[in-house]
């Protein structure tokens, strides 16, 4: 035993010295092959599959190259070279790679002491660059031209100037001047990559690519008109056509060529990796300041005096309505910070990952915060409590809590005591105020500010009663004396005191920067599917809108041309076409749109927030109703419910057609009467059971449940709903109601339902398009589409029954009319008929405004004045309209069959006895029913095609059941032509069942 334990012994021993010598020997290796690597020069070499992070250009090829020869672990893309070697200067990338175009106006500047230049061999890879051109025949015409300049030596000269060399003084940079006999060219280029292209001195583009591109328009007796972009949208803009050729050089690849028209390379660079020194100290990370700021966008919140601040520090205010947008809009890197009280931005810097507060100095901007009212009494009472709050410590210590560095937003407001024996306390605040005001875990609205009102209503012995709204409509709210004061995050200023009478302060605040940490070289963060045209590229161009939406002006605003449309499917086939260039309406519907099947063609753009924000809102013309709403709407809001309601149809919806909650209707206290236009999604539209959904229809159901009442719908034409609720027919009307002042004139408006923004829906350029929906068609022949159309259109959902219930009503209300209209036009033949004057010229005054009226507008007219004080049926309404205008028609018609009529015939009757009205029964009204009966039955079908416009006054008829579902399905073609068949079948077989009857009873007399 102790031998062997003595062996066991040893035997660990000597492995432990083994190890020992193998670690040693490898460090040896190790250190003496470092020691090599630091006593050479280092090479692009060192930097391939080593897992480094190499930073690259934003939508240059150079993003591939790191991938595939470096075998890059990452490659971040940059909008800036200053970004991406600040990048590098901080540690935050390995190595930067471009083209060696850019090097001699980096060593130039000498801001880069600490970075190292390895270049790619030619060898291994050769960048080559040249103009993009919409079409062959200016490409064929440049390449010609090129030729030329590089054979004479002038392309050398215009390289050597540029390229490799400094950037000439102003005196040197060479001047054009161009008669433009021939136009216009219009190039594209991005105007902040030196030394191809930059803004010199005198603001004018300058550079290599500005030269090359003047001389060209020199020789084509032109004037260059140039248009600046990001790099990555260059390409897209020339093969939509938007410019005639880029003159900025883009990367030549195999790939490209199939989608661009290249020109002959005029740059060929190398690659050249930018890495630190050896040796050279990495900046450490730390926040950076707000004179960073400077130049930059910098989002603000709409009526807040951030922007002073902004613009102070040199910054460019851009206006978001919530801070959860301008959150986003920052961590994006479409904005470079977000600017507001710094309290707040301190909190969502710690509730926010990856955020840092930047504070901005109290000597730019500071202010006091105080509460507002329009009665000095409430704001004298408000001044007494404050100084009780602060003498027991109260106010220090909510202070403490709510502006502290470890702030809790789940931790709830401490318990109040109010037994509310005075009444009511109307209090108006912003819940996007954090930390004064927001929406806590609960529900409920919490915050310092909500903490202060709540201890002044306890003081007072009042119930406070929370409206929350926007920060720009405070001050206006509490002036129309809606509130009795208000409550925010509302700074002291001698310019409100103007509009609004303000507390003594209760805090004093300053402004600060919400900014992603280490702002400073962030690289671009992938944006999604977005396209590189914006709402500017429809300047000129012919824009569809609704019909009586306000998207009329904002298209104007944005200097396009309005086309009006009905319905989006109409408009959005239009897009397709190309008969338009897009439709505009509102984002949240466009989102839906755009995410349905079918419609990956399409492309989203957004329509910014500057030119209008769309606050919806419920109308009525009772001022009572529309009261209740607004208490509706507030409790909706303070216990998150609106905002569960709008997540789920609006903002993120998990599916395309969310199931409606069960909610239940009480109906004790009598029946709302509802307008709404059933064909916005996903605001108000048929679901599957063929009832209507969606978020205004939610709410208005939820309404219903707090008023105790049933729920009658009316859906209608979005034209109509503001006269069907001025004439009485309904309580209130609810779908995507812009709220104008101009409509204010008319119509009674509630608070908002929904802030909404404006959208366009466009096709994909050729980069992004897929397949075309005619290619499709084409590929997969007629009955693949008649199949796909059957099922999308009439299967899925049940979609048919709309189509036979609307096909129901349309024939009830033209059979109806044409009897009622047979009675009625014979009695209006007799009346015409008569040798009374005075009674002959009643009866053709009627036939002549009927005949000089447009049936909408009669129909209108007898739904809103004859019957605008009545219950009765709208079905009964449409089949009283048709009726006058069917009795006008044919009292017309059968009095010409008389007149056709022999005299000699009806006298040779009376000459046998025959009495004046036995001869009209025998001789004359069985001619005239003969000759009528053409007219008559043709009148039949001009009635049945006439009342497809029900749909106004909220019938939903055969053509209504159509546009229902083509606001599902944005298919134009297949509802139009199924309800077209439908109407050509039942007219057809209508009018041969006049004809045979008439024939039987006239035994085949008639022909």
């Amino acid at each position: 035993m102790i031998l062997v334990g003595k062996y066991s012994c040893m035997k660990n021993i000597g492995l432990f010295v083994g190890v020992l010598l193998a670690f040693s020997f490898f460090a040896a290796c190790s250190s003496n092959k470092e020691e090599q690597a630091l006593g050479r020069a280092r090479t692009y070499a060192d930097y391939i599959n080593t897992g480094k992070r190499i930073a690259v250009q934003a939508g240059d090829v150079y993003g591939k190259i790191a991938q595939d020869i470096f075998k890059a672990k990452d490659a971040p893309e940059y909008l800036t070279v200053a970004d991406m070697l600040e990048s590098l200067r901080m540690g935050k990338i390995d190595a930067a790679l471009l083209s060696h175009s850019y090097i001699r106006q980096l060593v130039d500047s000498g801001s880069y002491p600490n970075v190292d230049y390895l270049w790619v061999p030619e060898d291994v890879y050769v960048n080559k660059a040249g103009p993009v051109f919409y079409t062959t025949g200016l490409r064929d015409k440049y390449n010609e031209w090129f030729r030329g300049i590089a054979a004479n030596g002038t392309w050398d000269k215009i390289l050597d100037r540029w390229i490799g060399a400094p950037l000439p003084a102003q005196k040197d940079i060479p001047k054009f001047k161009f008669t433009g006999e021939n136009g216009t060219l219009r190039v594209c280029d991005t105007g902040n990559y030196p030394p191809l292209i930059y803004f010199d001195a005198n603001n004018e583009p300058a550079g290599f690519d500005v030269e090359m591109i003047s001389l060209f328009a020199q020789h084509m007796g032109m004037k260059p008109e140039f248009t600046m972009m990001a790099y990555e949208a260059i390409g897209p803009y020339v093969v939509s056509g938007k410019a005639d050729m880029s003159s900025a050089t883009l990367t030549i690849t195999d790939e490209r060529k199939k989608g661009m028209i290249f020109g002959e390379p005029s740059v060929i660079t190398q690659a050249v990796l930018i890495v630190p020194k050896t040796g050279a100290d990495k900046v450490s990370e730390k926040a950076i300041d707000y004179t960073y700021f400077a130049g930059k966008e910098i989002a603000v919140m709409t009526g807040v005096l951030t922007y002073i601040t902004t613009e102070k520090i040199g910054g460019k205010p851009i206006n978001y309505n919530d801070s959860s947008s301008a959150a986003e809009d920052v961590r994006q890197g479409r904005v470079a910070g977000y600017m507001h009280a710094l309290s707040a931005v301190q909190v969502m810097a710690a509730q926010l990952g990856g955020f840092e507060a930047i504070a901005v100095p109290k000597d730019i901007f500071s202010a006091q915060i105080g509460a507002i009212s329009h009665d000095q009494d409430v704001i004298n009472r408000f001044n007494a409590f404050l100084p009780v709050l602060e003498a027991d410590g109260t106010l220090k210590e909510m202070k403490s809590r709510w502006f502290g560095s470890s702030l809790d937003l789940k931790a709830p407001i401490p318990e109040i005591k109010n037994p509310g024996k005075n009444g009511v306390l109307k209090v108006a605040i912003c819940s996007d105020s954090i930390p004064y005001v927001y929406v806590g875990a609960n529900g409920n609205f919490s915050g310092f500010s909500v903490e202060l009102a709540l201890r002044f209503g306890a003081h007072e012995g009042k119930i406070i009663e929370f409206t929350n709204m926007e920060f720009g409509g405070l001050i206006p709210y509490i002036v129309s004396k809606k509130a009795d004061f208000g409550i925010a995050n509302m700074a002291i200023t001698a310019e409100r005191k103007k509009s609004v009478l303000f507390s003594d302060p209760f805090f004093d605040e300053q402004h600060g920067i919400l900014a992603l940490k280490q702002s400073v070289g962030t690289p671009v963060v992938a944006a999604p599917a977005v396209s590189a045209i914006s709402y500017t590229d429809f300047v000129g161009k012919k824009l569809g809108v609704y019909t009586g939406s306000i998207c009329e002006q904002v298209t104007v605003d944005i200097n396009a041309i309005p086309a009006y449309y009905s319905d989006l499917s109409a408009g959005l086939e239009d897009v397709r076409k190309g008969r338009i260039a897009g439709y505009m309406t509102d984002l949240s519907m466009l989102r839906v749109l755009a995410a349905s099947p079918g419609n990956e063609d399409l492309l989203l753009i957004k329509v910014p927030i500057e030119f209008f924000i769309a606050p919806m809102g419920a109308i009525s013309a009772n001022q009572d109703i529309i009261n209740r709403f607004n208490v509706f709407l507030s409790r909706l809001v303070a216990n998150g419910t609106l905002a569960e309601i709008q997540d789920r149809w609006l903002e993120n919806m998990h599916e395309l057609d969310p199931a409606m909650p069960d909610i239940q209707l009480a109906g004790t206290n009598g029946t709302l009467r509802i307008a709404t236009s059933g064909t916005e999604v996903p605001f108000a539209y048929t679901g599957a059971n063929g009832q209507l959904k969606g978020y205004c229809i939610e709410l208005a159901l939820r309404f219903a449940v707090h008023e105790g009442m049933d729920v009658e719908f009316a859906d209608m034409d979005f034209s109509g709903l503001i006269p069907y609720v001025l004439g009485g027919k309904a309580d209130l009307a609810i779908s995507t109601i812009s709220i104008t002042d101009e409509r204010k004139k008319s119509v009674l408006f509630s608070d908002s339902i929904y802030d909404d923004q404006f959208g366009i829906i466009t096709l994909k350029n050729s980069e992004g398009a897929l397949v075309s929906r005619d290619h499709v068609v084409k590929k997969g022949g007629f009955a693949s589409w008649l199949k796909t159309g059957i099922e999308r259109n009439l299967i899925t959902d049940n979609r048919w029954r709309m189509i036979v219930n609307g096909l129901g009503t349309t024939m009830l209300i033209s059979l109806s009319a044409h009897f009622f209209g047979t009675v009625f036009g014979c009695f209006v033949c007799f009346v015409l008929t008569r040798k009374n004057k005075i009674v002959r010229k009643l009866g053709s005054m009627y036939c002549g405004l009927v005949y000089g009226t447009p049936v909408v507008v009669l129909l209108m007219i007898t739904y809103y004045i004859i019957f605008g004080n009545t219950n009765i049926s709208n079905v009964i309404v449409a089949i009283a309209a048709f009726t006058i205008v069917m009795g006008a028609g044919i009292a017309q018609n059968l009095k010409g069959a008389i007149d056709t009529v022999d005299p000699v015939e009806i006298e040779a009757a009376r000459s046998i006895g025959f009495s004046s009205f036995n001869a009209f029964l025998t001789v004359t009204l069985p001619q005239a029913i003969r000759r009528a009966l053409p007219g008559y039955t043709n009148s039949f079908v001009e009635l049945v095609k006439a009342t497809a416009i029900v749909g106004f006054i909220a019938i939903q008829d055969l053509t209504r059941a159509g546009d229902i579902i083509r606001s599902r399905t944005y298919d134009a073609y297949f509802p139009l032509l199924f309800v077209a068949a439908i109407y050509l079948i039942v007219t057809t077989i209508c009018v041969q069942l006049f004809k045979f009857v008439v024939r039987k009873a006239n035994k085949g007399a008639v022909q």
